[in-house]
């Protein structure tokens, strides 16, 4: 098994080039495809200095192109920091600065956005073609998992944004321990639906090529129109799904039983981002039928999801409970003295092993996980 996840996805392309890796709703592409047109970004980017450690903020609308680019930047032996075109351009900026990132992956009509940013933009769809001029073969490995796979920054809702710095055994720990408790394999998709600077995005983007799986793209603005999702469902046979838990409540109370109950197609269901109210996790419970439902959690320090708590017939919780550790990690819960709370005590939740993030951007100013 690789230990970077671009490497566990060449793998998979050399396995199965033919099978579909991606789909938006028109096209598709194949593992080979999707694998070469990361290659040709990754070659480009190493013709401009890109290493391990290398920071290069991406700003690209949810798409195929994201999803090759970020490929692209990790392939190259870079760490990918996701930005949001949306955001207002200081805190773009900001980001851009705080994260160290020498390159900018964009697009001509967002390049404007980044003028005065001081990184240098590299164009998708450039007039020299970009990447499409470069080789298409595998690039040498060159990043390792002790190496820096991404930066994500958190809201900035306690100040100025921190970014968390996620090694590549940071992911792939993670990684492995979704694939145990939702697995997925060569008939299964994820809908990838997230933001990208959003780290459940890493769920829907790296999760189903772990098993050889689809990613099913959902149109930009799509993921606020229950309809188009449960659309999106049935359309592409999508087999597993993550939903923060108010987005959730909204679909189940606003779209038709009959287009609700397009839920039961689903193998995992999986609901976090927010507190689980008990009268959710009974709906879902009574409409998903045989699919896994999960209540799921994680800091972005603890790279994605760290806990899950099957939600079962009969749940009375006011709150459904995280649930159990995932893969490797541990939890204490801790008093101010660092010492371990009894059952219905209050405290305050520590976090460890190989999933937790290296750390946090120098200049950022909050404390990351335990």
């Amino acid at each position: 098994m690789s230990e970077t996840h671009h490497g566990l996805f060449a793998a998979q392309a050399r396995r199965s080039p033919e099978r579909i890796a991606i789909e938006d709703g028109t096209r598709s592409l194949s593992y080979g495809t999707l694998n070469a047109r990361a290659n040709q970004l990754a070659h480009l980017l190493i013709a401009r200095g890109v290493r391990p450690e290398t920071t290069v903020a991406i700003c690209l609308e949810r798409s195929i192109d994201l999803v090759s680019g970020t490929l692209g930047i990790l392939k190259a032996g870079g760490a990918y920091v996701p930005l949001d075109a949306a955001y207002p351009i200081e805190r773009l900026n900001y980001m851009v600065s705080d994260s160290a990132a020498r390159l900018i992956v964009t697009r001509q009509a967002l390049a404007a956005r980044f003028v005065g940013s001081g990184a240098e933009v590299v164009l998708i769809d450039g007039p020299d073609g970009g990447p499409h001029s470069y080789a298409d073969h595998d690039p040498p490995d060159a990043a390792g998992p002790e190496h820096l796979a991404y930066i994500i920054y958190t809201s900035g809702s306690s100040g100025v944004p921190k970014g968390v710095l996620i090694e590549h055994r940071n992911v792939m720990s993670s990684l492995r321990g979704l694939q145990e408790a939702f697995p997925t394999g060569p008939g299964d998709a994820y809908l990838f639906k997230s933001n990208h600077t959003f780290d459940a995005s890493l769920l829907e983007l790296f999760g189903p090529m772990w098993g050889g799986g689809r990613i099913v793209i959902l149109r930009p603005g799509g993921e606020r129109d229950p309809m188009a999702v449960l659309d999106a469902i049935a359309k592409h046979g999508v087999t597993h799904l993550f939903f923060v838990a108010s987005m959730m409540v909204t679909l189940v109370a606003t779209c038709p039983r009959a287009k609700v109950e397009s839920l039961r197609s689903l193998k995992h269901l999986l609901v976090g981002g927010e507190a689980m109210p008990a009268r959710l996790a009974a709906r879902l419970r009574a409409l998903a039928g045989p699919v896994r439902v999960a209540n799921v959690y994680g800091p972005t320090e603890t790279a994605i999801i760290c806990t899950a708590f099957p939600v079962e017939p009969g749940v009375s919780n006011l709150n459904t409970p995280i649930g159990s550790m995932l893969g490797s990690l541990v939890a204490r819960v801790l008093d101010e003295s660092g010492r371990e709370v009894g059952e219905g005590e209050v405290g305050e939740l520590h976090i460890g092993g190989a999933s937790v993030a290296r750390g946090l951007r120098p200049s950022s100013r909050a404390t990351g996980a335990s």
